[in-house]
């Protein structure tokens, strides 16, 4: 797999994608390379729910009303409402997770709400371009059992990379979300996840539509030298 970089840095928030459909095969084609990520005992412990067309708008169908609700709170949200955002896992203390919240959640997420200036109704309509998957051709799913443990997550995060890499070298752009988490009942119901199941993250794919590019956020990424400990 050959490694492509991305030319837009941190802190950059999705563009447009073009509506033009992605062929089956090409992303049989991804996931197989994809799913040749290192995995303990050989588990490869993903189950990734690909949604195009009729399907796709289906599940925006159902989770639309949920995303509503969502908007709705975001001037004054409840501790329960903050709670959806960790009931399948915690990545970060406090609320940070919770969108507009601290900078710590979901990058894109929080960014796109933070974009509104204080705009509710840009806020709304923030989020909810951002649980149609960006208007993505595809949208993609990832869950995991919950009888599986922490290292199954961490292999999990090289096959997500994967995706990511692999889309890179065949022109197609990616934009993973965590935020889905946060939907996460509506979501797994909807998908016909198992009883155990845990929703991991969301991603849209597709390919670039030329006429939407990227908007600039002040968000700059930490450098090595902050998290590198050298012993020579």
């Amino acid at each position: 797999m050959q490694f492509s970089d991305d030319p837009r840095p941190k802190g950059f928030a999705p563009g447009g994608f073009s509506p033009a459909a992605v062929a089956p095969a090409l992303l049989t084609d991804l996931l197989e390379l994809s799913c040749r990520a290192p995995s303990g005992t050989n588990t490869q412990p993903w189950t990734v729910w690909v949604l195009q067309g009729g399907a796709l708008g289906q599940m925006l169908d159902v989770t639309g009303p949920e995303v509503g609700k969502l908007a709705a709170e975001l001037g004054n949200p409840t501790a329960e409402s903050r709670g959806r955002f960790n009931q399948q896992f915690v990545r970060h203390p406090g609320n940070f997770d919770w969108p507009g919240g601290e900078q710590g959640g979901d990058e894109f997420l929080t960014q796109a709400v933070a974009a509104a200036d204080g705009n509710l109704t840009r806020a709304e309509a923030a989020l909810a371009r951002y649980f149609r998957f960006y208007d993505a051709p595809v949208g993609l799913l990832f869950t995991i059992s919950r009888l599986l443990g922490s290292g199954s997550l961490l292999d999990y995060g090289m096959f997500v990379q994967n995706i990511v890499l692999a889309a890179q070298t065949r022109s197609l752009r990616t934009e993973l979300q965590i935020g889905w988490k946060g939907l996460s009942d509506t979501v797994l119901a909807g998908i016909g996840a198992a009883p155990d199941d845990l929703l991991v993250a969301g991603m849209a794919l597709g390919f670039d539509d030329p006429q939407q590019q990227p908007v600039a956020r002040p968000v700059q990424p930490a450098g090595a030298a902050s998290f590198t400990i050298w012993h020579a």
